[in-house]
């Protein structure tokens, strides 16, 4: 998983929205959604809760 999918996960899992990470990272709020399903698709996640719950476990974030 890329280094920015990385960092996305990790600014989701503190609570931030897609705007605000896009805001941060100089991305569209759109970049941040893709690299969400990208990450969501490599481990299976249902949902974002999910995503960030099977990031964690797997020591990623």
């Amino acid at each position: 998983m890329k280094n920015k999918t990385i960092n996305i996960l990790k600014l989701t899992a503190l609570g931030l929205t897609s705007a605000e990470i896009a805001k941060e990272m100089f991305l569209s709020s759109r970049g941040v959604d893709y690299h969400l399903e990208i990450a969501k698709e490599i481990l299976g996640a249902k949902n974002k809760a999910n995503l960030i719950y099977l990031a964690t476990n797997q020591g990623l974030i």
